[in-house]
């Protein structure tokens, strides 16, 4: 392991679309930035690791009275400049790294995940960051930092304050939150991706996946094709879909510690959910969905 030391005047940990927009639009204010993350590519959870849109205020382009302005505005003009006929996250982690790496003022640190920090006066004076992809570990000195990591993990190695879960009716008089403040936080998900193959492609589950014969143990959900699949094809030509957005687990649990239990059951879910509809749901459905092979 290298030990590296450096001094900025931002140092932004988490590189998300939150982080990505902090490092570039200080650095182009004129301040010398790094941003560090410890995922291979950009993007958070609008990357091609999780595929949640950035779509932010606008709702995906239903809301007539709200849109994305400023950065990522003019990220999403670049995003569709590139990828004019499908929805390429991959292009899209592209474009995040190009528009970071352009600025001459913003390092970028991937693969680097935060492993320490240090206060001074009631101030943070450091971070330490573990890049595994050059086995390098930095020591970053400024006087300001930016905690975009999404699980406050900057702000609980420093003893910060921060709240977790769901406020309470009495806090702010929200009218949908409960009554009484707790814990929960949003749950973990899976993105199943279905391929057209040019013959029939059965599928044979694990007899660890759980077991959902009847159509009844999805009552919410549509099991014709064309109403869950809608708007969900990656390609023109439907060779590829994506699916089940809402297949999801772990409001209730610690989605950081109980994460690899989280996980499993989740893969176990989304085979038992394709297990259905490839073997036991509608005539129709089996039909349609004889040439596909999860992935």
């Amino acid at each position: 392991m290298d030990y590296k030391k450096k001094q900025y005047d931002v140092v932004v940990s988490g590189g998300g679309i939150p982080g990505v927009c902090a490092a570039i639009t200080a650095a182009r204010d004129g301040v010398k930035v790094a941003l560090t993350e410890q995922r291979p590519v950009l993007g958070g959870n609008s990357s091609s690791l999780a595929l949640v849109p950035p779509h932010g205020a606008a709702a995906l382009w239903h809301s007539r009275m709200a849109r994305e302005g400023g950065l990522l505005e003019e990220l999403l003009q670049e995003y569709a400049y590139r990828s004019p006929l499908a929805d390429n996250r991959c292009i899209w982690d592209l474009i995040l790294k190009e528009w970071c790496e352009r600025e001459p003022n913003l390092d970028l640190y991937l693969n680097a995940r935060l492993s320490g920090a240090e206060k001074r006066e009631g101030r943070i004076a450091n971070v330490t960051i573990t890049q595994t992809s050059t086995e390098t570990e930095f020591t970053f000195e400024a006087p300001v930092f930016v905690d975009a990591t999404g699980d406050a993990f900057l702000s609980d190695a420093v003893g910060a304050e921060f709240r977790k879960g769901r406020e309470g009716k009495d806090e702010f008089g929200e009218m949908l939150a409960p009554e009484k403040g707790d814990e929960k936080t949003l749950p973990s998900a899976l993105y199943m991706l279905a391929h057209r193959r040019s013959q029939p492609a059965p599928f044979n589950p694990p007899s660890w996946v759980p077991k959902h014969e009847g159509c009844d143990h999805f009552p919410h959900r549509p099991h014709a094709v064309g109403k869950f699949a809608k708007g969900k094809f990656l390609t023109e030509d439907g060779s590829i879909i994506q699916l089940f957005w809402w297949c999801s687990l772990g409001g209730d649990r610690d989605t950081i510690k109980d994460n690899e239990e989280i996980y499993s059951d989740l893969i176990k879910e989304s085979m038992g959910i394709w297990d259905h509809l490839k073997n036991h749901c509608t005539p129709e459905t089996r039909e349609a969905l004889k040439c596909y092979e999860a992935a």
